[in-house]
Parts: structure tokens; C-alpha cells; sequence
């Protein structure tokens, strides 16, 4: 080490050279990084998903989803199984046990799945991944005077003009039921056609289905065969033939029945400012930027959305995380400001006008040079990572400061050989400055492996104070030294800033060390002669703090309470409440806030919005199979299922 900063020291522009490419590398980095609210959390969960071009659910099942969940049933690590089947494709999820290596279970998971030999040759590849979770960016609300249904159509139409827009994979519908297609029959019909209502059911049934009609082989590819016979819309449904007389006469079910489209029965309810509303959730998903989808979202609701509402309905912002994120990184941006001036001002009362402006460049160009690390180690830009800098901020500026003290001690023993004081003060404190700042990475270090959600909370900010303390090496011993070689004491020229800070420093100085050669020389000699109080004193101070944590006077939180913008009221009603009483009952509640303050922004007083999700909880008979392991159950409609392992003992 002792040649490298010599060798940094005698070159003439080495040092600038590494200044530069620090500052370069990580301007370059900070314009790639991904940009979020916080961090990705551990979800300890990892999905199997293998596509079927052109089966149905009920196929994806029994062809897919069946033979996977055989395989890792019993694996290790492996708690909770749950599988659904969609058109074309089937999942399976696996929710790992606590404290489960992710890693180590995805392998055996992929181990498992390659041997899988029952697939259907028109399945393709299984993709086998860690579950990452959505993170919300922006939300919209659809409200107004207008039925759910035409709500609904909007907020799809919301959706598909998102989706479409460069940087946006991932958007939510909530706050209106499922469709449903329903199929009225009178009685008085099924008695003339004699046919049951079971029986009816069953031509229904046959007559709606995707069948898989084979493959043909031309020689050079294979096509997969499919009859498509189910019906999407209510129109298609009433176009299905029933019966057929010898004579060519035709019944179709819309003869004998009303068929109407509609919503299925749902226990959630949305409204805002008491009308019926839709929300539009846009997520943030693998290295999507937050603050980009806010923007595009913003633009599309001001110029496109804004003027294409019918009458009655409107569209705002329900809930920006873009709006907070934004606020948080300027708001920890000012704070970093601020701390960095206060740093500048506290080193010019103690050092030299020029040694404090070096120290406080190299505390820019280390905190330039970070990104360039969180680019490759992949940490994000988050709130997190952003509190990290102002954690370093105090702590990088300390090997700077003792560089520079005693480098400046040198030049004032000889002032006429600047570069060889630089040398002279550098070599005899790198070692301990060395040994300081690792000991302080060494205690962040085990930060960076805690498991579950705390570590990946924690690690971040970890993990940019030592690249932060690790490049304020580099800057302390290699590009400061040189800097600091080209300053010459003497008295400030005639329009050096010098002459204004130099005498308030004297001053400074004079006042600092009358007190240190006096009340502290003073205390740490009595210290020295008086062991055993020292030692009393200590151990009645660890005593005290002991006895607040013991009595409650100081609480113990792992992750403190963060004042929210938006606030949620619950009503819990028992079991079996109909509607009618749960909304009864919470109207009122949701009533209450619209008596809040007014919020005001920009200077006019913003309209208040309340909104309201009610649900409400009944007994549903279930159906189900026995298993072997556990229990399955599958929506045949909606070809979800959920497979869950009996807890063992312990």
C-alpha cells in the first residue's frame, strides 16, 4: 500500500485520472439504476409456469398443473402448493418454509420438474423463477354516475392503452366483481320442450367446449387441432343450438331462455364520494421505473383519458407512489445537502480554507463513484439505500479530515517542500485510518445476510456505506494526498476568500485549544489517576440504559411506525352479515371522513375523496376431493386450485 500512494503522490496526473473515471463510472451508473420505492422483498416463494398453447383450463389441470404438483409434494423446504390454470397456461407456486434457502429449493425444484416425462408434446418449456413482488406505482380511480358495467369497459379500455405504452407490463382492475353470464329458463318452458333443468345443463355444458382434435403432420411441422365451441358473450351463448327436428327446425337456448351478461356475486363493493367506482392499478415489475410509469400515466390521463370520459364519470389519481418516492429522494437529497454544508462549515472553523474544500470534493466524488458499485452488486435506488447516504455521509468524511490535519501538521514544520509533507503526513496515518474504517465494514458486513424481509430491508443500507467507506479509501489515500501537495502556507493574496475565513479560524483554534490544554487536559488526567471511578461511572451509565429498556421507558421496535398519506378504516361484522346491513353500518364510517381538513395544493382547496371497499364474509358450501397429502380444491370455471400439505408434528 505504502508504494501504490507514493506512486499515486509522484504522478502527475494519476490521481486526477481516477478522480475522473470514479465520477465518470458512476454518473454512467446512476442514469442505469432502477429506481423504486423500496426494496425487492424475499417473497420465499418460487413459481413453476409451462405454457399450453390452446388447452383450456380443465386441460391445463389435468395435464399440467397435476403431474408438477406429484412431483414436489413432500419436498424439503417446500410448505404450501398453489396452482392455477388459464387458458394456455398453468402455474404453480411453491411457498417456501421459513428461513428455506431459495436457491438451494429452486434448484430441486428444477430437478423435479425435468423429470416430468407426461407432459403433452404441445407444452412448452417449464420456466422456473423466483416469485418477485409487484410494487405499486400509480393507482386510478374510474367513478361517476354510470353502471359498474359501464365502469368496467373503461377501466379495460384504461388498461389495454397502458399496456401498450412502452415501459408498462402490469396492470390491475379491482373494486367490480367478475363476469357472468346467466341463463334464465321459466318453468313454463322447460315443461313444453320436456326436458329437466339438469338435462338442460347437460346439453349446455357439451355444447360449450374446447376439444383437442389431435395433430397433423405435413411432413415438415406438426399442428395442433382444436375445435373451439365455447362461448365467450352472452349472444354466443344464445346461439347455441339445443335441438334439431327432422324437418330442419332448430331450438336455440335463446328461444327457451333469457341470457343476459352480468357480474358474479362479489363481497366487495367500491365507491367514491358515494358513486359506483372502478380502480386501475399500474405496477412496477422486474427493472421498470417507477418514477417513468408516473409520468406516462400522468400524460395519458391529462391528454388522452381527460377527453375521452362520457359524461358523469371521471378519472384521478388515487394513489401516486411515484408522488412519494419523488418527495422522499428530494426531501433526503435536501437533508444530504444540508449535512454536507454543515460538514464544510464545521472544517473551515478548523482547518484551512483549502484543505476543507479538497475534503469536501472527495466526499463528492466518493459519493459519485458509489452508483457505479450499486450498479454492479444490483441495489437499487430506494428509500433505503438513500437513508444509507446520509448514514455515510458523517462517518466518510473521517479519514478525509485525519489526512488532512496531518498533512497540514506537516507543511507548517516544513512549508517548503509541500509534496514531501504530503508524503511525510499520509504514510504515518494509513494504517490506522486503514484498520478503522474496515473494522466499520466489517460490522456492516453480517447486515448484508440477514434472511426473510429484515435483510432485505437492512441490506441495502448496508451495502451502500461499505461501497461508501470502501471508496473513501481509495479517495483518502490515492487521490487526496496529491491534492493536498500543492498547497503552500503563507498569507492569503489580496482577493483570496482565505482572508475571510482565516481569522475566524484562528479564533476557532485559539478557543479550541485553550479548552483542550485546560477543562479536557484537566478531566482526562483525573480519568487517568481515578480508574475505578471511570469504571463506576461506566457501569452505572449501562446500568441505567438497561433499566429503561427493562421497565418499558424505552420501547423496542424492529421497524418503527412511518406516518402514511393515505388512512384506512375496518369494520369487522360477524359471520353471515347480509349486505344490506354491512353497507348500513359502514356508510357512516366512510361518511365520517369527508369531515377531515381540506388539503390544499397549489393554492386551491383540493376535493376530497373518500373511498370505500366493503366486504363482507359468509358461509359458502365447499366441495372438495381427498388427497393422499392434503386437500385440492378446483373452480372448474375459473380453473383456479390450491393444494396445501397437512402441518406435520412440531
Amino acid at each position: 500500500m505504502s508504494a501504490l500512494i507514493r506512486w499515486f503522490l509522484h504522478n502527475a496526473v494519476a490521481g486526477n485520472l481516477l478522480m475522473a473515471a470514479l465520477v465518470a463510472a458512476g454518473v454512467a451508473a446512476a442514469f442505469n439504476l432502477t429506481v423504486r420505492t423500496f426494496p425487492e422483498i424475499a417473497t420465499g416463494a418460487v413459481s413453476v409456469t409451462v405454457a399450453y398453447p390452446g388447452a383450456s383450463p380443465t386441460e391445463v389441470a389435468d395435464a399440467i398443473l397435476t403431474p408438477i404438483e406429484e412431483q414436489l409434494q413432500g419436498l424439503e423446504g417446500v410448505r404450501e402448493l398453489q396452482s392455477t390454470a388459464r387458458r394456455g397456461v398453468g402455474v404453480v407456486t411453491a411457498e417456501l418454509t421459513s428461513g428455506a434457502d431459495t436457491g438451494a429449493v429452486k434448484d430441486d425444484i428444477e430437478t423435479n420438474v425435468a423429470r416430468i416425462t407426461t407432459f403433452p408434446d404441445a407444452a412448452l418449456q417449464p420456466r422456473i423463477a423466483e416469485v418477485e413482488p409487484t410494487e405499486l406505482a400509480i393507482e386510478l380511480v374510474l367513478y361517476g354516475d354510470s353502471i359498474r358495467a359501464t365502469l368496467k369497459a373503461l377501466a379495460q379500455q384504461v388498461r389495454r392503452d397502458l399496456t401498450d405504452r412502452q415501459g408498462i407490463s402490469q396492470v390491475e382492475i379491482s373494486g367490480v366483481p367478475t363476469d357472468q353470464i346467466d341463463i334464465t329458463v321459466p318453468r313454463h318452458s322447460l315443461t313444453d320442450y320436456r326436458i329437466g333443468l339438469t338435462d338442460l345443463a347437460d346439453r349446455i355444458r357439451g355444447g360449450n367446449l374446447d376439444l383437442t382434435a389431435g395433430r397433423l403432420d405435413t411432413g415438415q411441422s406438426d399442428f395442433q387441432l382444436r375445435v373451439l365451441g365455447e362461448a365467450q358473450t352472452a349472444d354466443a351463448f344464445r346461439d347455441k343450438l339445443l335441438f334439431a327436428g327432422d324437418t330442419g327446425a332448430q331450438v336455440r337456448l335463446g328461444d327457451i331462455a333469457q341470457v343476459t351478461d352480468g357480474f358474479a356475486e362479489s363481497n366487495v363493493t367500491a365507491s367514491v364520494s358515494g358513486q359506483p367506482a372502478v380502480f386501475v392499478a399500474v405496477n412496477r415489475v422486474g427493472t421498470e421505473q417507477v418514477l417513468d410509469i408516473v409520468d406516462q400515466v400522468q400524460s395519458y390521463l391529462d391528454t388522452e383519458l381527460a377527453h375521452s370520459l362520457p359524461p358523469g364519470v371521471t378519472a384521478v389519481v388515487w394513489e401516486n407512489s411515484g408522488e412519494q418516492l419523488q418527495g422522499r429522494i428530494d426531501l433526503l437529497v435536501k437533508n444530504g445537502a444540508i449535512g454536507a454544508a454543515l460538514i464544510f462549515t464545521v472544517l473551515l472553523l478548523f482547518l484551512d480554507l483549502r484543505i476543507a474544500a479538497w475534503v469536501a470534493a472527495g466526499v463528492v466524488v466518493t459519493f459519485a463513484g458509489v452508483f457505479a458499485p450499486m450498479q454492479l452488486f444490483g441495489t437499487t435506488i430506494n428509500q433505503l439505500s438513500l437513508f444509507g447516504f446520509i448514514l455515510a455521509l458523517g462517518i466518510v468524511v473521517d479519514d478525509a479530515i485525519v489526512v488532512g490535519e496531518n498533512v497540514y501538521s506537516e507543511l507548517e514544520k516544513d512549508s517548503a517542500r509541500a509534496d514531501q509533507a504530503a508524503e511525510r503526513g499520509i504514510l504515518r496515518v494509513w494504517r490506522p485510518i486503514l484498520f478503522s474504517v474496515m473494522t466499520t465494514i466489517l460490522a456492516f458486513v453480517p447486515l448484508l445476510f440477514l434472511p426473510s424481509s429484515s435483510g432485505s430491508f437492512i441490506g441495502p443500507v448496508a451495502a451502500v456505506v461499505i461501497y461508501v467507506l470502501a471508496l473513501s479509501l481509495v479517495e483518502s489515500f490515492l487521490i487526496l494526498p496529491k491534492h493536498l501537495s500543492h498547497i503552500r502556507l503563507g498569507d492569503p493574496r489580496r482577493y483570496s476568500p482565505r482572508r475571510a475565513t482565516e481569522a475566524l479560524r484562528r479564533r476557532v483554534d485559539a478557543g479550541f485549544r485553550h479548552f483542550t490544554d485546560g477543562p479536557l487536559r484537566r478531566v482526562v488526567r483525573g480519568a487517568i489517576r481515578h480508574p475505578v471511578f471511570v469504571v463506576v461511572v461506566c457501569v452505572s451509565a449501562a446500568v441505567m440504559s438497561a433499566a429503561l429498556v427493562a421497565g418499558g421507558v424505552t420501547r423496542f421496535v424492529f421497524f418503527p411506525s412511518i406516518e402514511g398519506n393515505l388512512v384506512t378504516a375496518e369494520l369487522r361484522m360477524p359471520e353471515g352479515t347480509s349486505e344490506a346491513e354491512t353497507l348500513a353500518r359502514a356508510h357512516p364510517v366512510a361518511g365520517g371522513t369527508r369531515g377531515g381538513r381540506r388539503d390544499r395544493r397549489g393554492g386551491r382547496a383540493a376535493r376530497h375523496r373518500d373511498r370505500h371497499r366493503f366486504r363482507r364474509r359468509r358461509r359458502r358450501p365447499g366441495r372438495g376431493r381427498s388427497h393422499r397429502r392434503g386437500h385440492r380444491h378446483r373452480d372448474r370455471a375459473t380453473g383456479r386450485r390450491k393444494h396445501a400439505r397437512a402441518p406435520g408434528p412440531g
